[in-house]
């Protein structure tokens, strides 16, 4: 009994080891977390995305975008995110691919402002 238990927790932990995430995203206790380190503030910042708030993809996606934009607002983050689902198929993508996509996303807003 003990030795089942203790093969389900490597399989579920390997899972987690194999995924391929950018520098400051990481998968914690259910949540894809964005993590950068602000030098002027002098502050650390961790943003999580709960799995079950928002689903695999969803989470993962809105890490990617808060790290490489460096923005702890959740509301923009979901708008650029879900402008983005609305105009491309971000499932086929990979986060090199949705990075370079959020630029773009990002400059327009910039522009626009």
């Amino acid at each position: 009994m003990k030795k089942k238990l203790i093969e389900k927790k490597k399989v579920k932990q390997s899972y987690v080891h194999e995924e391929k995430l950018p520098t400051g995203v990481y998968f914690y206790q259910g949540s894809y977390v964005a993590n950068w380190w602000e030098t002027n503030q002098k502050k650390q910042f961790k943003v999580p995305f709960k799995i079950s708030e928002y689903g695999i993809a969803r989470a993962k996606n809105l890490a990617i975008i808060s790290r490489l934009i460096r923005s702890s607002s959740i509301p923009d983050i979901n708008l650029i995110l879900t402008q983005m689902e609305n105009d491309h198929n971000l499932s086929d993508m990979d986060y090199t691919a949705i990075s370079e996509l959020a630029y773009k996303y990002i400059e327009n807003m910039a522009k626009k402002e």
